[in-house]
């Protein structure tokens, strides 16, 4: 009876693709159905990246690639993976690697940071994210579900590299083109320790205030006359282009006004004694004028 019926599996050819309806899920794979014909997709078939059993369902329809046909044994070999774009090709495509792309932090570690970048996720090292050794906690700068700026420098398997520091730098060769010591920029403060205060320059640069150069006068800690996200001027003091770092003095600068201040108040009383001088001058004259024409008169 078998030999009277066609064979399902004649009509089929390597390459095809056709829609399958999962009949089994089970750790290997999914067992699917084609046209009356029984296929096979093995669970390293089902997605580029990841055996994900989860997101499949008995009696669910999806598309598949015929990669092998075993028409004596009736059966069918299939993939998923195959007729779907890698991921990270994908992202590449719409993100090449050099490009500065704004993503949400996962999940954090001590020397790794995991981001989101939907379909698949990007890598963050520490090395990566900061100038120098100083800093050896990713917790210390970067917050998770927080939206940051990364610069695309690689791949790895099926997780895409991303910079932070390289963003930074671009950045910072900017900054130092435009600015030099002595300048006066606007920062708003973001963190306050016994030492000083950190200040955001701008979305990128940061800078730092010394506890001695917050005020005139002698203060303990910077919340004596800092408070976070206060907008503060101040004046570049020191540009530590090795460390990229930018220390700044808002005492610089009141120093500064207060000094023009007085040199305006000088001026302004040597102003006044010039006018005061002209106006006994221009008595005195006037005296000589009035004794010279009662001269006149006798």
């Amino acid at each position: 009876m078998k030999d009277l019926e066609p064979n399902p599996y004649e009509k089929f050819s390597i390459g095809d693709i056709v829609e399958a309806q999962i009949k089994e899920i089970n750790k290997y794979g999914l067992v699917v159905v084609v046209d009356n014909a029984e296929g096979f997709i093995p669970a390293s078939h089902t997605s580029h990246f990841g055996y994900n059993m989860k997101k499949f369902q008995i009696g669910q329809k999806i598309k598949a690639k015929i990669i092998e046909i075993d028409k004596e044994k009736g059966q069918l070999k299939l993939s998923i993976k195959e007729i779907e774009e890698n991921p990270v090709e994908k992202f590449l495509k719409e993100n090449p690697i050099g490009n500065i792309i704004k993503a949400k932090v996962k999940s954090v570690k001590n020397k790794i940071a995991f981001i989101d970048l939907g379909e698949i996720e990007g890598i963050l090292r520490l090395e990566d994210a900061i100038f120098g050794k100083e800093v050896k906690d990713l917790n210390s700068i970067l917050k998770p579900n927080q939206i940051y700026k990364f610069k695309i420098i690689g791949t790895q398997k099926d997780k895409i590299i991303v910079g932070l520091k390289q963003v930074k730098e671009e950045a910072w060769n900017e900054f130092i083109k435009n600015h030099k010591i002595g300048d006066v920029i606007e920062a708003e403060v973001k963190k306050l320790i016994d030492k000083g205060a950190f200040v955001d320059i701008n979305e990128d640069i940061e800078g730092f205030i010394p506890v001695s150069e917050i005020a005139i006068e002698r203060i303990n800690i910077p919340s004596d006359k800092l408070s976070l996200h206060q907008k503060v001027k101040a004046k570049i003091i020191d540009i530590d282009e090795k460390n990229k770092k930018i220390k700044l003095s808002i005492k610089a600068l009141l120093l500064e006004e207060k000094r023009k201040e007085e040199e305006k108040k000088k001026q302004e009383e040597v102003k006044e004694k010039q006018e005061e001088t002209k106006k006994v001058e221009g008595l005195g004259t006037l005296g000589d004028i009035l004794k010279q024409k009662l001269g006149d008169k006798k």
